[in-house]
């Protein structure tokens, strides 16, 4: 999953033998997602309904990249815009093909988040360090709300805190002692960023 600003070149594409590029994304509400209807698995779609978009559902966004050419054979890597204007999460397919079919083609999907809000942990003695910081200024955000899930022997994920950044864009919580995995969702109005698979258990004394 990438976070990044709105128009920048977010997308890395490794290629060869390959004219053109073509992407399809949808919208996806993330924040509902981890409020209403949160079941102990990852809060993006899986691969079988992302599947079931990609033939059947409209796209909110459609966009090609024509790629330079590999005359050598080798694979080649190209950074290529995200054209979304709107905030928020996104699930992003492209393919080879144009009319997306499955037969003779390669796809790939993924996450994206188009916000200015970036957050960076670190896993102290007992407990997380986190800092919200301004993808563009690189400034430390204020007020970001910070939720805790933890997963527990049932494979479920239980909200176990939910915290304030405070004026240095700090804040700090205690993580579980074993090696449970963990995912911190944080926000703040319109932008958003979400850190899975973060796990617990102390660190070793020196």
């Amino acid at each position: 999953m990438t976070v990044d600003a709105a128009h920048k070149r977010s997308i890395q594409i490794s290629h060869r033998n390959l004219d053109t590029l073509y992407f399809r994304a949808w919208r996806h509400d993330l924040a509902a997602q981890i409020d209403e209807n949160w079941n102990g698995r990852s809060p993006w779609p899986d691969r079988e309904l992302v599947n079931t978009w990609i033939q059947d559902r409209d796209p909110d966004l459609s966009w090609t990249v024509d790629l330079s050419p590999t005359p050598d054979f080798a694979s080649h890597k190209t950074y290529a815009f995200f054209p979304a204007d709107a905030k928020g999460a996104y699930v992003i397919a492209a393919s080879a093909r144009q009319d997306f079919k499955e037969r003779l083609n390669s796809l790939a999907a993924f996450n994206m988040i188009v916000s200015d809000l970036v957050l960076v942990s670190h896993k102290l003695k007992d407990q997380w360090e986190l800092t919200a910081l301004s993808g563009e200024t690189g400034e430390p955000l204020s007020d970001v709300s910070l939720e805790v899930f933890t997963r527990s022997s049932r494979r479920q994920d239980t909200r176990v805190a939910t915290t304030l950044t405070n004026a240095e864009g700090l804040a700090f919580v205690g993580m579980p002692t074993d090696h449970r995995s963990n995912t911190i969702f944080a926000r703040r109005g319109e932008d958003m960023a979400l850190l899975e698979r973060l796990h617990g258990g102390r660190m070793r004394e020196p």
